[in-house]
């Protein structure tokens, strides 16, 4: 039998959290929402298309993202450029608010056209593998410029876009050593010494080129604003660029340092107290009747207004799909099952006949209330089959 084609839960949920997919799935409610919640709700570890389509009641959409790619690039590459032009449908609608994302759009589609091109013309990228490596280099060499009117408001560029430009407030960012300069930066396979001997440029001339640009840039501003970060990271040590020496040291400039810290606020402690009003007490009253679990018992002690949110307004946490069986919900299994079993006899004495008639009903049980409370969750091999093996064997022991 040929092998069942399935989608990892966490790589679909990434996906249907992008925005930009998200609205894609928008037919007046979050379908791509409920997908999710349905997802973490029965527990789907791995989904196969047939899922996906019954969960999303088999939106067009669907065919675009999770379609068998079968290891051709065209294929790929038609069906991401199909991707793009859907989303770029979705924010024409609201063109204002998302010319930075129509962009972004603008530039992904010119990169799998260049990856067509490519591969139309010389016919190199043979399967996905090959095309992620183009387009991944593809991407690197990609950058988005910034868009504004250029004679007034703020001008933000490069420091090799400042040449022959003089302006009157200044604001350099990202000052360091290591950065402006760059210093020694081993981008070409011919050695130093080589390029002494024949008179090629090295990061010295380079060098020389930024600190040019770096003193233009300051000789005709009236307000000079240079900012350097001192925090140490694994690459650079926090220090200052050289150029902030060396005016400091010429003392021609009137300097004023600052060290700016971000402002940490300290959240003020309040303590939370709930009124036992008779709603509460009934609430209270009626969870005893059925009984505390030890779980619920710890809870209160750990922290009663967690008891209260859990137990008493029926607040239940975020849950998260479980791929391998949690303690917790192994203990839930076992605990139902054992009650299906004594619950019958309550009231009346248990002799070894009754016990030994209720063996042969252990797998079906166990299977029962794993499907219960473990939903869709695989149990059929790895550590969730050796914990259904250990379940019937506590239910087999008890």
């Amino acid at each position: 039998s040929q092998p069942v084609e399935t989608f990892y839960y966490k790589d679909i949920i990434t996906l249907l959290s992008n925005p930009n997919i998200r609205q894609l799935y928008y037919m007046n409610t979050d379908l791509a929402g409920k997908m999710i919640q349905s997802i973490e709700d029965n527990n789907f570890v791995y989904l196969t298309p047939k899922d996906l389509n019954e969960l999303s009641n088999n939106i067009e959409i669907n065919l675009v993202l999770f379609s068998n790619w079968k290891n051709n690039p065209e294929l790929a590459i038609e069906n991401c450029k199909s991707l793009i032009l859907r989303i770029k449908e979705k924010l024409t609608e609201n063109k204002n608010s998302n010319l930075l994302n129509l962009e972004q759009l603008f530039r992904f589609n010119e990169i799998f056209n260049e990856l067509q091109r490519l591969n139309d013309k010389d016919g190199y990228i043979k399967d996905i593998k090959t095309l992620l490596v183009f387009f991944k280099e593809l991407m690197s060499n990609e950058s988005l410029d910034f868009q504004g009117e250029p004679l007034h408001g703020l001008q933000i560029m490069g420091m090799l876009e400042t040449r022959v430009l003089d302006f009157e407030n200044v604001i350099i960012a990202s000052v360091n050593e290591g950065f402006l300069p760059s210093g020694k930066s081993n981008n070409s396979f011919i050695p130093y010494d080589v390029k002494i001997e024949y008179g090629l440029p090295t990061y010295k001339e380079k060098d020389a080129i930024y600190a040019y640009h770096f003193y233009h840039l300051l000789q005709r501003s009236k307000n000079i604003h240079i900012l350097y970060n001192t925090e140490v990271d694994a690459l650079n040590g926090g220090e200052k660029s050289r150029f902030i020496y060396q005016l400091q040291v010429e003392g021609k400039h009137t300097l004023n340092e600052h060290i700016i810290l971000p402002k940490t606020p300290m959240p003020e402690k309040h303590l939370k107290a709930i009124k036992k009003t008779p709603l509460v007490i009934d609430e209270l009253q009626t969870l005893a009747s059925k009984g505390f679990s030890p779980s619920s018992l710890t809870t209160y002690i750990r922290n009663p207004i967690d008891f209260y949110y859990q137990k008493l307004l029926g607040i239940k946490e975020h849950e998260e799909v479980e791929e391998t069986i949690a303690y917790n919900t192994l203990g839930t299994i076992v605990h139902n099952t054992l009650e299906d079993f004594y619950l019958p006899f309550v009231g009346f004495y248990i002799s070894v006949k009754d016990l030994e008639s209720l063996l042969p009903q252990i797998d079906n049980v166990v299977s029962h209330h794993f499907k219960e409370v473990y939903k869709s969750g695989d149990i059929s091999k790895g550590k969730n089959l050796i914990i259904f093996e250990v379940a019937k064997r506590y239910v087999y022991n008890f």
